[in-house]
């Protein structure tokens, strides 16, 4: 077993044939060489559970859109009141999933070599929304009080909980 103050023993150590050679080094023994006809590995440390990572084949790019508008009216003996709203949309966020969570609460039994893995897509998508009131008094020329309120809403589908255990049921 591996310990801080000791390697890892699933790693053999040895020299390279030429110290000219990058691949001069000889293959380790605990390392899959090769794999089933479900393209998961057959040999190798037997310990060993695999955590895939998952990538699609093209990214579209990250749009975000952002808007506002905003009134102020003089209310006159030097108050000011604005009312404001600020909005953002935002597409093609990555998103992180275990690509395990939907066959598990679909009741899918497991291989037992995998162990997890990492779906990142770009699914994600979120909106913010805010209502801004503000209202200024100028005392004097030194003087002034603001007042601020914001009222907002966030919502997205990109932020955690991260690496969730999916056969665990809430």
């Amino acid at each position: 077993m591996a310990t801080p103050t000791s390697p890892n023993p699933g790693i053999i150590y040895a020299l390279s044939s030429s110290v000219h050679n990058l691949y001069g080094f000889p293959a380790n023994p605990n390392t899959i060489s090769s794999f089933g006809v479900n393209g998961l590995p057959i040999t190798g440390s037997t310990n060993v559970q695999i955590f895939p990572g998952f990538f699609p084949d093209s990214l579209p790019t990250m749009r975000t859109h952002h808007y506002s508008a905003d009134v102020q009216y003089d209310l006159g003996h030097q108050f000011v009141a604005s009312l404001g709203y600020q909005g953002i949309v935002a597409n093609n966020i990555f998103f992180h999933e275990n690509p395990l969570a939907v066959p598990a609460t679909s009741g899918f039994a497991f291989n037992p070599q995998i162990g997890g893995g990492d779906y990142w897509g770009v699914s994600g998508h979120g909106n913010y929304n805010a209502m801004l009131a503000e209202l200024k008094h100028q005392f004097s020329q030194q003087f002034m009080i603001d007042t601020q309120f914001t009222w907002s809403k966030c919502m997205d589908t990109s932020s955690g909980p991260y690496f969730c255990n999916p056969t665990i049921r809430h």
